[in-house]
């Protein structure tokens, strides 16, 4: 089935909208024949010829229904590497005519009914139904832009409302705020008064610190007194180191001599039986200090 066809079969009428609607069947048959084509074409269906085919055949409906430049010619196969024989180009053609021969089938053109029933449907009905379609949008739309103007209402009140609300959640802050820094306020007052009474009062651990310092000053005065004692002492000792030594080598000495004068008493009655013709006597010993000067005398009689 070709285009002829279809125009015969949809009437010769000469409504502007029945040849608007014609065109515009048959241009949505074309675009959706080369898009199911094109579709072949991604899953590997079609020839290298053919893809060239349906390449000129889309930019040929580009350029009839959508020019972009007037002046340029439609590409063709004319230079292409492939060689495009008749059987190839018949056979694309039969394939584009099963595609278009689906599509008018789908919409109810076929060889044996060739009047599709939409062509004798009443277009004033239609048009009513399209007038009685666009008021129903129309109040749509009508309502559709009332609830916007509610919803811009609303959204106008609660911002309003937000405004004022923080406003007044602000001052409430704003006074909580001032009556605490008031209540501070005059609790450090209380706190300092508090600090001043306590430091122009006596403190007890102050006493007792006090009386602990007086305690060490006597004690540190007692030592020191102890101190210089012994100083003295050992001034004294230092002084007299001397002396001292010379009484002890007396002492000393002074033992000595009572040894031996011991020695020789006890030594006497023997002398005497051994000596009977020789006589001697001894008189008491004296021995006499000199505490002053440290010297010894020793006096014998015989």
């Amino acid at each position: 089935m070709n285009f002829i066809s279809l125009s015969e079969n949809f009437g010769g009428g000469s409504d502007p909208f029945s040849h608007w609607l014609k065109s515009k069947v048959k241009l949505d048959l074309v675009e959706e024949v080369i898009l199911d084509l094109e579709y072949d074409n991604h899953l590997g269906r079609l020839t290298d010829i053919e893809k060239e085919l349906l390449d000129t055949c889309a930019h040929s409906l580009a350029e009839c229904f959508f020019p972009t430049d007037r002046g340029r010619p439609i590409q063709g196969v004319a230079g292409s590497i492939f060689k495009c024989t008749p059987e190839m180009n018949a056979l694309f053609w039969s394939r584009f005519e099963e595609k278009l021969d689906e599509k008018l089938a789908v919409c109810g053109i076929t060889d044996e009914n060739t009047e599709p029933v939409f062509l004798h449907s009443d277009l004033d009905a239609q048009k009513k139904k399209n007038d009685q379609l666009w008021q129903k949008v129309c109040l749509q739309v009508s309502e559709l832009t009332q609830v916007l103007q509610d919803a811009c209402a609303i959204h106008k009140d609660l911002t309003g409302r937000r405004g004022a609300y923080q406003k007044s959640l602000l001052l409430t802050l704003g006074k909580t705020l001032g009556k605490e820094a008031q209540h501070l306020a005059s609790r450090a007052d209380r706190v300092e008064t508090q600090i001043h009474q306590l430091l122009l009062q006596p403190s007890k651990r102050a006493d007792d610190l006090e009386t602990a310092y007086n305690d060490l000053v006597k004690e540190k005065e007692e030592v020191e007194q102890k101190v210089s004692d012994l100083d003295g002492l050992l001034q004294a000792y230092l002084a007299n180191e001397k002396k001292f030594i010379e009484l002890a080598k007396a002492k000393a000495d002074a033992e000595r001599q009572l040894l031996v004068l011991q020695g020789m008493n006890d030594a006497g009655p023997i002398c005497q039986q051994r000596l009977p013709g020789r006589r001697r006597s001894f008189s008491m010993t004296t021995l006499e200090l000199d505490e002053n000067e440290g010297r010894k005398f020793v006096a014998t009689d015989f």
